[in-house]
């Protein structure tokens, strides 16, 4: 059986609309998924940059947390070193007090030291004047017998301690001729006299003061 010619031409444009048609609605589903897909892209996209954003804004937070805890950490350092300085210069200030102090301390011994040697200095070279006079006095008769006087007994125990010692007292102590006593007692004046004069030369450095040694008598 033949079909019409117009009739085939209508067939196939029918055909032909209804694949245009699948064709258009394919597409439309494309882009009906594609827009989905971008949507849902685009709040992934805009999820991660709020999160980005917060994250940032937590790493912001304990940036400055870390900067006033640092800022906490060097006030408290600078404090720590002005209070350690100041303690240092407390701690000198009391050891050249202590110094100042033992030095003073020492200075008063020594000079109460010498001021006791003196006096007792002093005692011996009385004794001794008396063992010169009583000598002298012994002599002008020509004595070639022992003799000896009270004041040699009483002359060693003043000499015990005496630093440095008195020879020439000790040597007087123990004659026993009034010629020998007699020499023994000028060279021990003169002995006394220069110790006398080296401990007043001793008390006067150290006190800056000018003192006259006391003389003994010729």
């Amino acid at each position: 059986m033949l079909v019409p010619p117009h009739t085939a031409i209508v067939v196939h444009m029918t055909v032909f609309t209804i694949v245009i048609n699948v064709v258009l609605v394919a597409a439309t589903l494309v882009v009906i998924w594609y827009a989905k897909n971008t949507v849902t892209e685009s709040r992934k996209a805009t999820d991660a940059a709020r999160a980005t954003v917060a994250a940032v804004e937590a790493l912001q937070k304990v940036a400055k947390a870390q900067l006033s805890a640092a800022d906490a950490a060097a006030q408290a350092a600078e404090n720590a070193v002005t209070s350690l300085d100041d303690v240092s210069s407390r701690l000198l200030e009391v050891a050249q007090l202590t110094h100042a102090a033992v030095e003073a301390a020492k200075a008063a011994h020594e000079a109460d030291e010498r001021d006791r040697e003196i006096r007792r200095l002093r005692e011996i070279g009385e004794l001794v004047e008396r063992i010169f006079e009583k000598a002298a006095d012994e002599t002008g008769y020509h004595s070639v017998g022992g003799w000896r006087c009270m004041e040699q007994r009483e002359l060693p125990p003043l000499l015990v301690g005496v630093d440095p010692p008195l020879p020439v007292c000790d040597k007087l102590a123990g004659d026993n001729q009034a010629r020998q006593v007699f020499g023994s007692a000028q060279d021990a004046r003169r002995e006394i006299a220069e110790r006398l004069r080296q401990l007043h030369a001793d008390r006067d450095n150290n006190s800056g003061t000018t003192t006259t040694p006391t003389r003994l008598s010729s």
